[in-house]
């Protein structure tokens, strides 16, 4: 009985061998290419990955749920007949091709769990702790800021009060000085009226001389 191409294992670096009649096809991992996956595919700004994919710091592509190859090239329905998305999670997008996860869980068939970034309670000062994927968030109460609700700011409600205490002050003061300038100008007019005015015993005197 002849060999299957297959069962001589032609695929390298990690490639998974499809028989194909009297051939073989070899289906590469991410980040190789070639008829046996001998090739790095090395990616960049000038060579970038296609349908979303990212380029990470070894030159591969990190595909997106729904995609894979070694440029992200080909689409693939993670929600096919046999396959269920775990977890909770249901089958949904265009022509129900991907998972959709539940809060705590990532992935193409939603078995990765989300850490816990929020276990040790990161967030200060009655601070919410959001979870994300990979990190936290912290929804700050007022009059906090900051990655941690470390960080206080100043009330705008307080500022206003502030701001009305000064001007009233400011206010009574200024009416203060104009009222004692009233009463310095009233004294100064009333003593150069005084002043003004004949002696009444030199003019009784005055009266006896010229009878």
């Amino acid at each position: 009985m002849p060999s299957l191409p297959c069962e001589s294992g032609p695929c390298r670096n990690g490639g998974t061998c499809q028989n194909v009649g009297a051939s073989y096809r070899c289906d590469c991992p991410t980040g190789y290419q070639g008829q046996t996956c001998e090739t790095i595919v090395d990616c960049s700004a000038s060579n970038p990955c296609d349908n979303g994919g990212t380029c990470d710091a070894d030159g591969r592509c990190t595909c997106p749920i729904g995609v894979t190859g070694n440029r992200c090239q080909t689409t693939v329905n993670t929600c096919v007949e046999g396959t269920t998305c775990k977890n909770g999670g249901s089958c949904s997008g265009s022509s129900n091709k991907t998972c959709e996860c539940p809060l705590g869980y990532t992935g193409d068939t939603c078995d990765n769990k989300v850490p816990n970034h929020c276990e040790n309670n990161p967030c200060k000062n009655g601070g919410t702790c959001l979870n994300r994927e990979e990190q936290f968030s912290c929804a700050c109460k007022p009059g906090y800021t900051g990655q941690t609700c470390t960080s206080t700011t100043i009330d705008p409600n307080k500022n206003g009060q502030t701001g009305l205490s000064l001007e009233i002050w400011w206010i009574a003061l200024i009416a203060l000085i104009g009222l004692l300038l009233i009463i310095i100008v009233i004294a100064v007019l009333f003593t150069v009226c005084r002043s003004s005015q004949p002696d009444e015993a030199h003019i009784v005197g005055n009266r006896k001389e010229y009878p």
